[in-house]
């Protein structure tokens, strides 16, 4: 009971006052409320442990603290994102680059920092923009119901902010994603998601990871442009920054175009580590054992 009234207060009450409340008070709130061991806790501890068994990085106490914050944020963003709109991006988002001209195009990310608004950023500023997911069957038992709300939540927000549907995966993902494609919509691909099949290794914070590469194969076999891109945090202001970076070369076979993926995405992650979200489940990453292996 008690576990579930902290995910009550962390997933829905606290982010629930970012609409309430002019963003830089609330931000200032949220680095309060960061302080607050119980918040995220499992969440935490793993991401914790699994930074602190590598040899690159240190996760301290105010380690900790920020990774809090970036959850708060990103639980907060669904709120954001249904009642804020244009404005908001321009007064508290910094964007650098920019979005392909020519549509539609597929972007990949990562699980990294609170990147809802760059879905919102590309539908205003080009055409809307589908995520690729898993179809809530596929998790919804592994959850508590605060987190099933929670993620259903989030899903609805990324529909609202992308102005696209969601793209599932399972059977016959290769022709949905190959339609909303065909029908102007731009996709979005994650790369680090764990997965037992379709995976290739790249160099990741200096150790050899493996990343999901099905997609962004398939993206490339329909001559389609990828672009990455990563969403910052300030831990200061609360301010975000939007870094698009430019279109995979099409000469680049696909080992070397997920090298350049993990490439761009590495200095952002070695810069502020507390921002990846998936720390947790780091060994299905980079365990071999975990994973299909290379392609």
């Amino acid at each position: 009971m008690i576990r579930l009234r902290g995910q009550i207060i962390a997933l829905l009450l606290i982010p629930s006052l970012a609409v309430l409340l002019p963003w830089p008070l609330f931000f200032r709130l949220a680095r309060g409320f960061s302080r607050f061991s119980w918040l995220f806790k499992e969440e935490a501890e793993l991401a914790v442990a699994a930074v602190n068994s590598t040899d690159r990085f240190t996760a301290d106490s105010v380690w900790e603290r920020h990774y809090r914050l970036y959850k708060i944020v990103d639980a907060a963003d669904p709120w954001l994102c249904r009642f804020r709109g244009r404005g908001w991006i321009k007064r508290y988002v910094d964007v650098k680059g920019e979005w392909p001209a020519t549509i539609p195009f597929v972007a990949s990310s990562m699980h990294y920092g609170a990147g809802l608004w760059a879905l919102r950023h590309i539908n205003l500023s080009r055409a809307p923009i589908s995520m690729v997911l898993r179809p809530h069957a596929e998790w919804e038992s592994s959850f508590s119901r605060p987190m099933q709300a929670y993620l259903k939540a989030y899903e609805h927000a990324i529909v609202d902010a992308g102005g696209g549907p969601i793209t599932h995966t399972g059977p016959g993902l290769r022709q949905r994603f190959k339609h909303g494609l065909e029908t102007n919509t731009n996709q979005l691909v994650l790369i680090d998601v764990p997965s037992n099949k379709n995976t290739l290794s790249v160099d990741f914070l200096g150790q050899t990871t493996y990343f999901a590469s099905g997609l962004i194969d398939l993206s490339r076999s329909l001559g389609q442009q990828v672009v990455p891109y990563v969403m910052t945090l300030d831990f200061n202001t609360g301010r975000r920054k939007l870094v698009i970076g430019t279109v995979l070369p099409e000469n680049l076979n696909l080992a070397q175009a997920m090298q350049s993926l993990a490439g761009f995405f590495d200095p952002y992650v070695r810069q502020q580590s507390e921002g990846w979200q998936l720390w947790g489940q780091y060994s299905a990453f980079v365990n071999p054992n975990c994973v299909a292996g290379e392609g």
